[in-house]
């Protein structure tokens, strides 16, 4: 780790600074918001510490972090820092709920199962945060559910798998709202909206004017189909 971060103290930041954030803000801010964290690393001079490059020297190209906000900064969009903002809210929200019962609660996490998700849940119930990734693991901010405000963002990286019905039966979801346009699947910062066909039948996503794929863009396909596809061509390999 860099020495200067060994001189830095933190200061303290408002919902209103997390407000305004935008992609072009400092990394520093950018991290706290990923992160939900309410505070930021200054030195004595009260400038940022974190800036670009000791960021990618300390993370590593391979920090979700660094790969969302730092390598693929053109690709955030509005859509994707107000749903962060959205949790980040939640979970400011249900920390101060929690702050009066917080040695009960480290109480019950600890005697979870390694095994089981972290779930975090307003008294109300009206605010749910569920970690994809098992405690035995670690727990990434790019491998979740947020539930808030009858709306769901679901937020997933490279190998994340979302079953719809999984969840359902699971976490005792609402299948209707799961399958709503009050739900939003982002891959990284990506907002995933389905595309049109492409001149490759089992393929579609964004298409030029050829109709091809735009590679910079999702692609989908019909698992099933692709399944099938390779079973026939194994099948027709054999007889040969």
């Amino acid at each position: 780790m860099d020495n200067n971060l060994f001189t830095a103290r933190l200061m303290f930041i408002s919902y209103d600074e997390i407000k305004n954030i935008n992609k072009n803000s400092s990394i520093a801010h950018l991290k706290a918001l990923y992160e939900c964290q309410d505070f930021i690393a200054i030195d004595y001079n009260n400038k940022t510490l974190l800036n670009k490059n000791l960021a990618i020297k300390n993370f590593g190209y391979k920090n979700d972090f660094a790969n969302i906000f730092i390598l693929n900064k053109d690709s955030i969009t509005n859509e994707y820092l107000e749903s962060r903002k959205a949790l980040y809210k939640s979970f400011i929200t249900l920390k101060q709920e929690r702050i009066e019962s917080i040695a009960k609660e480290m109480e019950r996490i600890n005697n979870l199962s390694f095994k089981e998700n972290l779930i975090l849940e307003s008294k109300d119930k009206s605010i749910k945060i569920i970690f994809l990734d098992s405690i035995e693991s670690n727990i990434s901010m790019s491998n979740l559910i947020h539930i808030y405000n009858n709306k769901i963002d679901i937020f997933t990286k490279d190998k994340s798998i979302i079953d719809i019905e999984s969840l359902v039966k699971k976490y005792n979801l609402d299948s209707n709202i799961l399958k709503s346009n009050n739900t939003r699947i982002f891959f990284y910062s990506q907002l995933l909206q389905g595309g049109i066909e492409s001149n490759n039948d089992l393929l579609f996503g964004n298409v030029d004017s050829n109709n091809k794929l735009l590679e910079s863009k999702p692609i989908y396909y019909l698992q099933d189909s692709i399944d099938s596809v390779i079973a026939n061509e194994m099948k027709q390999s054999i007889k040969e």
